[in-house]
């Protein structure tokens, strides 16, 4: 099936005059994005749910599991959203919202984003946004915005 998907795609990019480099890029952007989703989900998240105190006791975990996930979204929306990494990100084509991989990193970025919102809630603390590049956390109680070297060490 994949060799298919393949063979359709180079198909409609020669057709319109687009590169093999493309699905080159997409491979790319693709593996850049699981391996911070990867690091998330089998790193942070496990940690987390062997011993939660643990984990959380930790200065900047969150921060840095928040980091890979918001990298990864990055990756997914040709740099529209998330945390800027030092590698540029391509632009999504709409070739690329084809691809059967796409959609599924797009799942896998709305699971992960559950199992971070279950890490942050448990030690207090809400995702505020992303602002000139740096990650805001918000008290849940209290609902004040933490300054960017504070959330960094959520």
């Amino acid at each position: 099936m994949d060799a298919l998907l393949t063979f359709f795609t180079n198909l409609i990019q020669s057709i319109f005059g687009k590169s093999g480099d493309t699905i080159h890029k997409l491979d790319v952007t693709l593996e850049n994005a699981r391996k911070r989703l990867k690091t998330v989900q089998e790193t942070y998240y496990v940690k987390f749910k062997k011993d939660p105190d643990s984990f959380l006791s930790q200065t900047g975990a969150l921060w840095f599991a928040r980091k890979d996930l918001e990298a990864a979204r990055y990756y997914a929306t040709g740099g529209k959203e998330g945390y800027a990494v030092s590698d540029k990100a391509d632009a999504v084509s709409a070739l690329t919202k084809l691809d059967p991989r796409f959609s599924s990193l797009l799942q896998d970025i709305q699971e992960t984003e559950i199992q971070m919102q279950e890490m942050e809630n448990a030690k207090g603390f809400f995702f505020a946004g992303i602002k000139d590049n740096s990650i805001f956390y918000k008290d849940i109680r209290t609902r004040r915005e933490l300054s960017a070297r504070e959330s960094s060490e959520v």
